[in-house]
């Protein structure tokens, strides 16, 4: 400790809670704004809104709903900005939000959806917002990004991160290290249905884990069931609330659900019930798995998938060795022969140098995709577009070598996904982009990004998506 030195312990319990995501925009060292992260910032916040004229909030978060709310109660004119097409847009639906927006309009608040944030503007105190539209002048900004588990400790003390950045716990709050407990904001937990870890949660979800934890820590017996993400807010003049999925994100849309899985266990085979069944019943989805190991197919093909996603393909020969395992285990399953097909995935130079010899490798092979942040982080680019945006350099000699390597081979190309989660126009852009170059379908990393792909892609009614669900396999 800073100024203790070091502390020895018997049982540890590591609550460092959260950090909201850096907006990773100019200007974020301005005063006037206002990262409210618990009561005792909101007291020392509340004193500056009398003399506050005009406020911007940065996304439409929880407590960004909350925020747009209080301002509007306290007469201030206030904007809203958020990337997303309504308010809470990862969580619920717009039919639930609607009588929500329409009470703040009724306020006065102007809300700007479909819009991001490109910096804050000021000369030692915030003037204006800097946005996709314009800029919006303000008194003060309050900064309600997504909240990102505090993991800085656990990361330096060697404690297991899962695929939601959260530390990794078991139903006991017990972390990969002896007599180190965890809970809190800090963590991530399994959704009831899916098994999928979750990040993030209410207050009452880290009391419920913090009592958890320390009954352990202390000798006893606790344990913590999975969540199922039940919610309720005061927003504009309703209270809304949901439990679990969203209708849009239960019904997102995708062509493809692809289960990534990390972290593999011995117990894999057993805990990926759930999950398959999850995928399974995903309305007009279909089932695939990207796989590493062997074992991963022993614990999937079971459950008859339509697709493996082949991460790491170095061209026809990992398509033919992947077909031949393929075609032992479509026996030992009972599932028809050559009925698993294969969808390539280029991520390194070595794939991209033997994209011509996918012509003719395999009636298995569906597809080619290709990553353009794995190639741009094993090329060591310093960016990986140009000015405007678009692919650069040797990225965007892998995207066209893809999509004609994909021709000639009579497969689907498939375009890279797009990580700018909150760039929803960016992301249109590049999806147009990709169908009028003569790709077939693109990637998608986030639930939002389904809608904004399938818009841009072919007739209407026709669906273009592929999205990924990473699901991290934890040890008991």
């Amino acid at each position: 400790m800073a100024d203790e030195g070091e502390v020895g312990y018997d049982k540890l319990i590591v609550a460092t809670g959260f950090d909201y995501a850096d907006p990773g925009v100019p200007g974020t060292d301005l005063g006037g704004l206002y990262y409210v992260k618990n009561i005792r910032r909101a007291m020392e916040w509340d004193k500056v809104l009398d003399g506050v004229r005009q406020a911007v909030v940065v996304e439409a978060s929880p407590l960004g709903l909350e925020m747009v709310t209080a301002l509007c109660h306290r007469g201030i004119k206030t904007h809203l900005i958020d990337p997303g097409a309504w308010a809470l847009s990862v969580a619920t639906d717009p039919d639930i939000v609607a009588p929500v927006q329409d009470s703040w309009r009724e306020k006065g608040a102007e809300l700007h959806f479909g819009t991001t944030l490109t910096g804050f503007l000021g000369d030692g105190t915030v003037r204006a917002v800097a946005t996709s539209d314009g800029e919006i002048a303000c008194d003060l900004a309050v900064v309600c990004t997504k909240k990102q588990a505090n993991t800085t400790l656990a990361r330096a003390a060697g404690l297991r991160i899962g695929s939601a950045d959260g530390i990794i716990v078991d139903e006991r709050m017990h972390t990969s290290a002896a007599d180190v407990w965890a809970a809190g904001d800090c963590i991530e937990v399994p959704h009831s249905v899916t098994e999928i870890p979750v990040q993030g949660l209410s207050g009452s979800h880290a009391y419920a884990q913090g009592k958890v934890a320390g009954t352990n820590a202390a000798g006893g017996q606790r344990t913590y069931q999975p969540v199922s993400v039940p919610w309720g807010m005061v927003a504009g003049d309703w209270m809304i609330g949901g439990v679990s999925f969203s209708e849009t994100l239960a019904t997102a849309g995708y062509d493809f659900v692809v289960a990534e899985l990390q972290a593999r266990a011995p117990q894999c085979p057993h805990r990926l019930g759930p999950v398959c069944t999850y995928l399974v019943n995903q309305r007009d989805a279909v089932l695939a798995f990207a796989l590493q190991l062997d074992a991963d197919l022993d614990a999937v093909m079971g459950f008859a998938p339509d697709a493996i996603l082949l991460p790491g393909s170095f061209g026809a020969a990992s398509v033919q060795q992947l077909s031949a395992k393929l075609a032992v285990r479509e026996a030992n399953f009972a599932v028809p022969d050559g009925a698993t097909r294969i969808i390539a995935v280029v991520d390194a130079a070595r794939g991209v140098l033997n994209l011509a010899s996918y012509r003719g490798a395999s009636a298995r092979l569906a597809g080619i995709a290709w990553s353009a942040a794995s190639l741009r982080a094993e090329i060591g680019a310093e960016t990986g577009r140009d000015p405007s945006g678009a692919h650069a350099g040797a990225l965007r000699l892998a995207r066209d070598l893809t999509l004609l390597a994909a021709t000639a081979a009579g497969v689907a190309a498939i375009d890279a996904a797009f990580a700018a989660v909150a760039d929803a126009k960016g992301l249109r852009a590049e999806a147009l982009a990709a169908r009028r170059d003569g790709f077939s379908a693109k990637l998608a990393s986030d639930p939002g990004q389904p809608r904004i792909i399938n818009q841009a892609f072919a007739a209407p009614g026709s669906r273009r998506t592929i999205g990924i669900r990473r699901i991290e396999h934890t040890d008991p």
